[in-house]
């Protein structure tokens, strides 16, 4: 009974933290938000980086999936278009990851250097 409560208060933390997302979008782009995901998603290569771009921004696949399903709805953009900007996201997602992983600050003076 523990891991069910456990499940669906995590369930409903995640759908508070989607729709607060959502909320600042709509407050920071207002009536420009539609049209701003049509610019972004007018060719594939620019859909693609928008979406390695927007994983720096929201570092949650799952969020990014459900307002990704709310724009598609909306008919802001086309489902093939939004698919292009996730694997942008999905992708930049993994290698914020792997360079978590790797413990970068090691490697910070090479960098910087």
């Amino acid at each position: 009974m523990l891991i069910f409560l456990t499940i669906l208060g995590g369930v409903a933390l995640l759908q508070h933290g989607v729709r607060t997302l959502r909320k600042g979008l709509d407050r920071l782009f207002g009536a420009e938000l539609g049209l701003s995901l049509q610019r972004m998603s007018k060719h594939s290569r620019r859909a693609f980086f928008s979406g390695l771009g927007i994983s720096l921004l929201v570092p949650s696949s799952t969020g990014l999936s459900s307002l990704a399903v709310q724009a598609v709805q909306s008919a802001y953009i086309a489902p093939r278009q939004m698919l292009v900007i996730l694997l942008g996201a999905d992708i930049g997602l993994t290698l914020t990851a792997q360079l978590l992983a790797v413990q970068i600050e090691q490697y910070a003076p090479l960098v910087i250097g």
